[in-house]
């Protein structure tokens, strides 16, 4: 039988996420839709809300179809040193467990690797992110800051710094991070939208638009914004968002949709 390697003792086949797994898949929106009061549920709107959005607010870290991110390398190729391959084993089951929603257990994998083979893997990066998930913030923020000692121009850095403080409510420093990278990659879309779901949160309407557009276009932006002001419960805002989106893009058959729904609820408080 093979000698079992320590990093995947703690690893157990059909074991339970330790951790609520915060969306990647889909925008940060998802998660407060629960928060709504099943509105959106209820009307039946919350499959157009998830198709509308998935390509707003995602984390770099995340893709439009796997909560793996696209995980740093390890620093020194083919480890011949004993705590080398150790601490390699702890970065490659911590990856794996990050993608199967185990954080906690890949954060510790992490820590253990980096104390053995501090220069091995880019652990600041990594455990920022795992730490956000875990809601740890003030770990989460360290090690942000310390990827970015490293890194200050990544852009995918920023932004994931940016949704760090969006998950927090601090619209000024994720608003500060989105904008610091659209400065390094003036065409980074999930910066963008992030920045665009951050004006939104302030009432920043027009630029929130504005910034929506930069990625879909006017006609979608509106739909994006009808979207977003529909689940703040702003049905007229939202009436004349679809209404804007439509007059653009006739074609845009889930403002139509949203347009039904709301007069359904307009008919329903009468």
């Amino acid at each position: 039988m093979p000698k079992r390697n320590r990093c995947m003792a703690s690893r157990q086949k059909g074991s339970p996420v330790p951790t609520s797994v915060a969306l990647r898949s889909v925008p940060p929106t998802t998660p407060r839709l629960a928060t709504k009061g099943n509105r959106m549920l209820r009307l039946g709107w919350l499959p157009l809300v998830l198709a509308l959005l998935a390509s707003c607010g995602c984390k770099t870290w995340g893709s439009a179809t796997s909560l793996m991110p696209s995980l740093p390398k390890s620093l020194v190729e083919s480890p011949s040193d004993p705590q080398d391959k150790r601490a390699e084993a702890c970065i490659v089951t911590a990856q794996t467990l990050h993608q199967e929603g185990h954080y906690l257990e890949a954060a510790k994998l992490l820590e253990k690797a980096q104390a053995e083979s501090p220069q091995r893997y880019d652990y600041a990066r990594h455990l920022a992110v795992l730490y956000d998930e875990l809601h740890m913030p003030e770990e989460a923020e360290q090690a942000f800051h310390a990827a970015l000692a490293k890194h200050p121009n990544d852009a995918d850095l920023r932004n994931d710094f940016g949704y760090f403080y969006f998950r927090q409510g601090n619209n000024t420093q994720a608003e500060q991070e989105f904008r610091a990278a659209l400065a390094i990659a003036p065409t980074h879309q999930h910066a963008q939208t992030n920045l665009a779901r951050t004006l939104f949160r302030q009432n920043r309407l027009e630029e929130a638009h504005r910034a929506f557009a930069k990625v879909v276009g006017p006609a979608a932006a509106h739909q994006n914004m009808g979207v977003l002001l529909a689940q703040e419960g702003r049905d007229v805002e939202a009436r004349q968002a679809f209404q804007e989106a439509l007059k653009a893009n006739p074609n845009l058959e889930n403002s139509r949709e949203f347009l039904a729904g709301l007069d359904r609820v307009s008919l329903q408080t009468r």
